[in-house]
C-alpha cells in the first residue's frame, strides 16, 4: 500500500479531533468551590482565560496562540491543593493539539507511523489527567451546574477514547499494509467523526461556563 492510498484515512477526522482535544482541555479545569462556595472573582477571571485561550487551539493555531495557553495554564497556582493538579491536566490538553495536528498533516507511511504514536501518548496523558481531575472536582464540588460544566463529560471521555483506539488500529495497518484493516480505520474514523461532531466548539463551552460559573455580582 502507497503513501497515497493511506492519505485518504488520515486527513478525514483530524480538524474535529483537535477541536475535541481543545474542548477536553477545557472541561478539566475546574476551581475549587462548592454550591455553598460560588467560584470567585479572581478564580472565574483565571479560568475564562484559559477558555479563551483555547477557542484559538481548535483551528489551525498558531505559535502565538499556543503560548498565549500556556501562559493562561501557567496562571493557575501550582501551590493551590485542588488547581495545581489542573494545571497539570490544562498542560497535558496543549500537549494532545499539536500531535493530532502533526497526524493530520503527515505524507508518508514513516511520518503518519510516528506522529500517529505520538498522538497516543499524548491522549492517553490527557484521558489520565482528565479522568484525575473529574475526581478533584467530585471531591471538591458539589452538585450544580458549574460543576457539571467543569466536569470532562463521559461524550467527551468517550470521542478520546476512540480517538487512541482509531491510531492504534492506523499504526497496525500502517506496519502490516493490510487492505482488510485499512476498511476498518475508514469505518471507525466515519463512527469517530459522527461522535465528534455531536460536542459543542470551545466558543459554546466558554458560553457554558460563564453562563454556569460567574460569581454573583455586587
Amino acid at each position: 500500500m502507497g503513501a497515497g492510498a493511506r492519505r485518504p484515512y488520515t486527513a478525514r477526522v483530524p480538524r474535529l479531533w483537535i477541536v475535541c482535544a481543545a474542548l477536553l482541555l477545557t472541561a478539566v479545569l475546574a476551581p475549587p468551590a462548592s454550591a455553598q462556595t460560588p467560584l470567585t472573582a479572581e478564580r472565574f477571571a483565571l479560568l475564562d482565560d484559559v477558555y479563551t485561550a483555547t477557542i484559538a487551539l481548535a483551528d489551525r493555531p498558531s505559535a502565538k496562540d499556543f503560548s498565549a495557553a500556556r501562559a493562561a495554564c501557567r496562571a493557575l497556582d501550582s501551590a493551590d491543593a485542588l488547581l495545581g493538579p489542573l494545571r497539570k491536566a490544562c498542560t497535558a490538553g496543549i500537549k494532545m493539539v499539536k500531535p493530532i495536528d502533526e497526524f493530520a498533516r503527515c505524507r508518508t507511511a514513516l511520518g503518519c507511523l510516528r506522529s500517529a504514536r505520538r498522538a497516543r501518548i499524548a491522549l492517553n496523558d490527557g484521558i489520565r489527567t482528565a479522568r484525575a481531575a473529574n475526581a478533584a472536582i467530585d471531591a471538591a464540588m458539589l452538585v450544580g451546574a458549574c460543576r457539571r460544566e467543569l466536569r470532562a463529560s463521559k461524550a467527551e471521555l468517550r470521542v478520546l477514547e476512540r480517538m487512541r483506539s482509531l491510531l492504534r488500529l492506523v499504526q497496525e495497518t500502517l506496519v502490516t499494509g493490510s487492505p482488510t484493516l485499512a476498511r476498518r480505520v475508514r469505518r471507525e474514523a466515519d463512527a469517530v467523526d459522527r461522535l465528534a461532531a455531536k460536542q459543542p466548539s470551545p466558543a459554546r463551552e466558554r458560553k457554558l461556563f460563564r453562563a454556569a460559573c460567574a460569581p454573583p455580582s455586587g
